[in-house]
């Protein structure tokens, strides 16, 4: 059975820790997580580990970002 949760965010599996906009800037820096860039793995669909921020976990995890592109169409440009 997968444990895989799919969010918005990043929400560690362990403590349901939601990462803050400071968190994923320097997540990257956390000692036993690897040198990625969090906001670059959603658009490259990359695959990281990381250590959960929170104090109290300090838990490793996986994280694989996903791209879904979405498209706006119109008769006329400034319809967009």
């Amino acid at each position: 059975m997968s444990s895989e949760k799919r969010e918005y965010i990043i929400v560690c599996p362990h403590c349901e820790h939601e990462m803050t906009d400071d968190e994923m800037h320097s997540a990257r820096y956390a000692p036993g997580s690897d040198d990625a860039d969090l906001w670059g793995i959603a658009p490259n669909e990359e695959r990281v580990k990381i250590v959960c921020p929170s104090v109290m976990c300090r838990k490793p995890f996986y994280v694989q970002g996903g791209y879904v592109p979405t498209y706006a169409t119109a008769t006329n440009e400034e319809d967009l």
